[in-house]
Parts: structure tokens; sequence; C-alpha cells
């Protein structure tokens, strides 16, 4: 069976067959196991690429800061990335509502959209790598951690563009149902990634030891890797037979719109998601001296075990929901998403618990020092306790943005990271100093729960209209 030989199942029903909760809970596994499994094996990969860096920091004399270096560079990086990233994963969405309506064409063409996009603005980003010292400099990054971090970024800065395509392809494929294509390219990356982490950053097999510098150049090839196989997928004779992607690959003004309407919002809300969790985690936390940075990035690659499958689960939620709301069957699209909630709730608050019982064992796995681990099983007890709320927030997002609501959420995702994880974790840093890293991620813990109660929220309110989509009318059911 091909990637392009798919189940009639994965593709919706109409408004008046009323599928079962069975049906739907196949249908939703259907489309999110391979995109969790890819999920999974980035997941792996990252804690394999991070568990490699705590060994080489334990190599070092002094100790070293590979492993925070690796993290303030990634998430730096993701700022403009996020932005790009969340206007091109609406090509899920608007890809997804065409196929619910038969429309194959259109879905191929706002892929295709959404590949300029990622050319025109990927492009300017590899700029960024010229301003990385000062970016990093104004965060109060200093001597090598700040060398490292400039590293790191300027290597995933570098392929920018090839990364927003992958991402834009890979939303067209998860909104047609094709989400074994998801899976095959970004284990085939994360594969090539793993191998590359372990021969150049300790130099095995006769190659140089490169550290930092391996792990970098690993992440790299494993982006090209991928996006390469998703490339051969979309021209491939299957995906030009169905979907004509061979020849709609012109601007198109009507949809570009539709999906810079629609994708902008999103965009934004990523960016500022990212951007106020590198000020909250490189800027206050990381004030608390070396020991806080990296017991906090050894807490972050915990929280990726938890954090990254439930966003494939998502990802399959904004498909299915875009799907069924592009046919007019709003009433499955609400109970797709009350399934998805019960399987990633159980999932995170399973993690959480882990998190709680664990967390001096998992600390352990990366740290060394004992003040380092101290201070990771405090954070590991916030991220306990905010498990549950985060998985409520991703799959209400998730299924917001399927049915083309971005506008709204975009807003309050901004006004509660602003006034809550910053401004409260900048307040606890300054006044209660004695309290260490835990005042900051007890605000950071504030703000995910309040912002995944808020995101349900505004889920039921939308799903509750007999509307169509706030920017794409959907067409009548047939």
């Amino acid at each position: 069976m091909t990637p392009h030989d798919q189940t009639q199942s994965a593709a919706p029903h109409s408004a008046c067959s009323c599928p079962a909760n069975g049906v739907l809970l196949s249908e939703i596994l259907l489309n999110a196991a391979p995109n969790v499994l890819g999920m999974l094996g980035l997941t792996v990969m990252q804690f394999i690429d991070g568990l490699m860096l705590s060994w080489l920091d334990r190599q070092t004399p002094g100790g070293g800061v590979n492993l925070a270096a690796s993290y303030g560079g990634g998430i730096m990086a993701w700022i403009p990335l996020a932005f790009l990233s969340g206007l091109g994963q609406c090509v899920n969405t608007l890809s997804g509502q065409s196929f619910g309506r038969g429309a194959n064409t259109d879905a191929a063409t706002f892929a295709w959209q959404g590949l300029w996009c990622a050319i025109f603005a990927g492009l300017p980003c590899i700029g960024l790598i010229f301003a990385a010292p000062i970016i990093f400099g104004l965060l109060g990054q200093t001597g090598v951690l700040l060398h490292g971090q400039i590293l790191f970024f300027d290597f995933l800065i570098a392929v920018a563009p090839v990364n927003l395509a992958l991402m834009v392809l890979t939303s067209f494929y998860m909104g047609v149902a094709r989400p074994m294509c998801v899976a095959m390219a970004g284990l085939a990356g994360n594969l090539v990634n793993g191998i590359l982490d372990w021969l150049l950053i300790f130099g095995h097999a006769g190659l140089p030891k490169l550290g930092l510098l391996g792990s970098a150049v690993a992440t790299a090839t494993g982006t090209l890797v991928s996006f390469g196989i998703m490339a051969s997928f979309f021209l491939s004779t299957p995906t030009r037979r169905e979907f004509h992607s061979s020849s709609t690959w012109p601007l198109r003004r009507a949809k570009l719109l539709q999906l810079l309407r629609l994708g902008l919002p999103a965009g934004c809300q990523w960016s500022n998601d990212v951007l106020t969790w590198a000020i909250f985690t490189l800027w206050l936390v990381n004030r608390f001296g070396s020991d806080a940075a990296e017991a906090q990035s050894a807490v972050m690659r915990f929280i990726q075990i938890s954090y990254l499958p439930a966003v494939g689960l998502g990802s399959a939620v904004n498909a299915v929901v875009a799907r069924y709301w592009g046919a007019g069957d709003t009433a499955t699209a609400r109970r797709s998403t009350r399934i998805a909630l019960g399987l990633a709730i159980a999932y995170m608050s399973s993690c959480g618990l882990l998190f709680w019982l664990g967390g001096h064992a998992m600390a352990e796995v990366f740290l060394a020092g004992e003040r380092q681990v101290h201070i990771a099983v405090a954070l590991l007890i916030f991220a306990a306790f905010f498990q549950t709320f985060d998985a409520v927030n991703i799959i209400s997002i998730s299924a917001l943005r399927g049915t083309g609501d971005t506008l709204l959420p975009a807003i309050l995702w901004v006004v509660l990271s602003w006034g809550i994880c910053v401004a409260g974790g900048y307040a606890a840093a300054t006044f209660y100093p004695k309290a260490g890293p835990r005042g900051p991620w007890l605000m950071a813990t504030i703000y995910v729960c309040v912002l995944g109660m808020a995101n349900l929220f505004r889920w039921r309110h939308i799903a509750g209209r007999p509307l169509a989509p706030d920017y794409l009318p959907a067409a009548p059911p047939s």
C-alpha cells in the first residue's frame, strides 16, 4: 500500500450519515497515527540529541552548556519560523475544506500558494544570521553560552525556506487525508538526524568531533532529507493525477489572499507564543545562572515528549474538522473534537503524572550537578500540573483553526502570554528572587491553564453556531 492509497474511511461523511463515535474515533486515529508516529520520531531524536549534548557537557572540564545553547538557539530561530509556519499550516484548513467539498484541484492550489509564501518570506529570514549577536546580546546572553546559541541559531535559519516549504507540504497532506506521506518523510529525516548526531557530536567512524556544531549540521541535514521526500510525493504521478499538483503552481490572487487572511493571525499567534516563551526562558529564567539554564533545558526535553505527539493529534483534528466543516457537517466536527480531547487529555495527563512521580530520576538522565537536579525536579512539578490544560489548549486551538477561526484566538493568546507569562514572570523574578526559577514558572503554569480554558470556551461558542466558518463559507452538504 503506497502513501497515496487511502481507504474511504479517511474521507468525510455527509451530514446525514451521522457516523458513530467508533467510526469517528477510527477516522481520527487513522489521520493522527502516522503524524503522531512522525512526531514521536522527532521527539525521540530531539531527546537523544539532548542526551548526547548532556554527555558532552559532562566531558567538558568544569561543565559545559551545550544542552542549554541548543535549546536557546533553537527557540530563537523558531520565532520567525513560527510566524511563517503558522501561515503555512493553515494550508491544512484550506486544503482540508476544499477536499471536503470535493474540490481537489483547489486543495493543491492552496498548497502552491503556501509554497510561494515559504520562498518569498523564508529567504529574507536568512539575513537574521547577521543580527544574531545583537539579538542574543539583548537577552543578556554572554560567554560560551552566547557563542553556542548563535551557532545553533545560524544553522536553523540557513535552512528556513526549506523548513517552511516542508511545513506547507505537511499541512497539505494532512488536509487531504494522506498522513502516511507525512510520517514517512518525518521518520526518514529524524533517522538521518539521529545517525549524524552520533557521528558528528562525538567524532565516530573517523569523522571529526564537532560537538554542538555537529548537532546543528545533523538537524539541518535531517530537514533537507524530509523536504526532499515530501517534494517527491507532491510531484509524484498519484498526486498529479488526483490533485493536478504539477499544473496548479501559478500564483492565484484570490486564493493567496484567502491564505493570508486566515494565516496571518495564526502566524502572529504562533510567533508570539515562541517569542514570549523565548523571553521567559532565556531572559527571565537564565538570569538565575547556568545551573538554572541547564536544568530548564533538560525539563523542556521531557515536556516535548508530552507536547509534540499531542501537536500531531492536533494536526489531525485540524484536518478532520476542516473536512467536515467544509462539507457542512458541523455536528460531526464537534463530536470529532470531543473524542480527540479525551485522547489528548488522557495522554498528557499520564505524562504529567510521570513528571510528578519520577521527576528526580528523570532529571538525573540529563543532569549531574545536585543543584541542577533540584531545580529541574521543581520545574517538572509545575509542568506536571499544566499538562491537562495544555492538552485542552492544543486540541481546542486546532479545532478552531479547522473552522477558519484564527483572529480572536490570536488576540487572546497575545494578551494572555504577555500579561501573565512575561509580565507576571518578570514580577515574580524581580520581587521574589529567593524563589529562583520557580517564581516565573508558577506564572507560566497559570498562563497555560487560563489559555487552555479560554480556547475551550471559544471552541464551544464557535461550534455551537449553526454557521459556516468565519473566513470560508462552507458549501451546503451534498
